[in-house]
């Protein structure tokens, strides 16, 4: 049996290797739902560690406190990736300008409807 399990990951842009997600509560941290304080132990002989940092979502130990795992840090990546995908992709030739992107090609289209207005229909006939 396999269960799809689908979960927004903590994304701050300011500190991307944490697991807390931007803004937070009074305390200033909002922590992801399967960050998880265990007790670890190695078999009867060693001592029992106590209160680790654990991802409970993918079963892995972190190295400290508020840490991502790494699945976590590849679904980040991933994601970041796909987004600069489709910026990339969305660039418009104009003809002595060369490419735009975005933001230019928003202000070239305002900048157009503006001429447009002052200048009347009679200027692009």
């Amino acid at each position: 049996m396999k269960i799809t399990v689908e979960h927004e990951v903590p994304y701050d842009p300011e500190d991307e290797s944490r697991c807390i997600y931007a803004g937070g509560d009074f305390w200033g941290k909002e922590v992801c739902q399967y960050h998880k304080h265990r007790d670890r132990t190695h078999g009867h002989k060693a001592p029992v560690e106590r209160r680790l940092p654990r991802c409970m979502l993918f079963h892995e130990w972190l190295p400290d406190e508020y840490a991502k795992c790494e699945a976590c840090r590849k679904a980040v990546e991933a994601e970041k990736e796909a987004m600069n995908e489709k910026q990339s992709r969305r660039l418009v030739t104009v003809q002595g300008h060369g490419e735009l992107g975005p933001d230019e090609e928003d202000q070239m289209i305002a900048f157009m409807e503006y001429i447009f207005e002052k200048r009347g229909k009679e200027a692009w006939k």
